[in-house]
C-alpha cells in the first residue's frame, strides 16, 4: 500500500513538472519561454530514485520471506512423510499383533472345548464312581446285617477286604476331583489371558485412530499452509 502510495504521489508531481514545460518550441509574442527549474527536476530524481529503492527492498524482503516458508514447507513436509512411515510401520506391527491374538485366542477355543470335553468325562467318571460307591455301600451294609455263616475269619477278611476297596475308591474319586480344580484352574488362566490381550489390542486401535486423526490435521495444515503460499506467490507477482 505504501509502494502505491508513494508511486502516485511521484506521478502527480511527474504531471506537474510536464506541465512547467512549454507546450510550444515557439515563445509567444508578449513573453519568455516557460522552463521547468532545477529543483523541480532534483525532485523527480530523487523520487524516482526513491522509488526505485523501495521497489527493490520490497522484492528482496518478499523472497526472503518466500525462502522462509519453502524451507518451513518443506520441512513440515518431511515431518508429515516420517509420521506416515511411522504409522505404517505401527499399523502393521499391529496387523501382525492382531493376526496372533487371533490364532491365541483361536488356540485357546480349541483348548477350552478339550478341556469341557475332559471335565465331562472326569464329571461321569465321578457320577459313575459315586453310583459304585452307592452299591458297595448297600453290599457292605447287606453283609453286615445278615447271620453270619461263616467263621470269624472269613468275616475279618471280607471286611478288610471292603475297607481296603472303599479306601482306594475314595483316593481315585478325590484324584478326579483334583485333577478337575486343575482343569478349571487353567481354563480361567487362559480366559484371563486372553482378556488381557483382547485389551491391548483394543488399547492399540485406539492409539491408532488417534494417530491417523493427528496426520489428517498435519495434512489439512500443510493444505492450508500451500494454498496459503502460493496465495503470497500471486500477490507477488500482481
Amino acid at each position: 500500500m505504501k509502494m502505491i502510495q508513494l508511486l502516485i504521489l511521484l506521478l502527480t508531481i511527474l504531471v506537474h513538472t510536464a506541465a512547467a514545460f512549454p507546450t510550444d518550441r515557439r515563445a509567444p509574442l508578449g513573453g519568455r519561454e516557460k522552463h521547468a527549474s532545477w529543483d523541480d527536476v532534483n525532485v523527480v530524481a530523487h523520487g524516482l530514485l526513491q522509488l526505485g529503492q523501495g521497489l527493490k527492498e520490497h522484492v528482496d524482503k518478499t523472497k526472503i520471506q518466500m525462502r522462509d516458508v519453502n524451507a518451513k514447507l518443506k520441512a513440515f513436509n518431511s515431518a508429515v512423510a516420517e509420521v506416515e512411515k511411522k504409522q505404517q510401520e505401527q499399523d502393521e506391527a499391529l496387523k501382525t499383533r492382531g493376526e496372533e491374538v487371533e490364532e491365541r485366542k483361536r488356540l485357546a477355543e480349541q483348548l477350552a472345548e478339550v478341556v469341557m470335553v475332559k471335565v465331562e468325562k472326569v464329571k461321569k467318571e465321578s457320577e459313575d464312581i459315586h453310583s459304585r460307591m452307592d452299591r458297595l455301600e448297600e453290599t457292605v451294609d447287606k453283609v453286615l446285617t445278615e447271620p453270619a455263616l461263616e467263621s470269624n475269619n472269613s468275616y475279618n477278611t471280607g471286611v478288610t477286604f471292603i475297607q481296603r476297596l472303599m479306601a482306594a475308591q475314595n483316593r481315585r474319586i478325590d484324584q478326579l476331583v483334583e485333577k478337575i480344580q486343575q482343569q478349571q484352574d487353567k481354563l480361567d488362566k487362559q480366559s484371563v489371558h486372553l482378556q488381557a490381550l483382547q485389551n491391548k489390542v483394543a488399547e492399540k486401535r485406539l492409539k491408532s485412530h488417534r494417530r491417523r486423526d493427528e496426520e489428517r490435521a498435519l495434512r489439512r495444515q500443510a493444505e492450508q499452509s500451500k494454498t496459503q503460499s502460493g496465495l503470497a506467490t500471486d500477490k507477488m507477482s500482481h
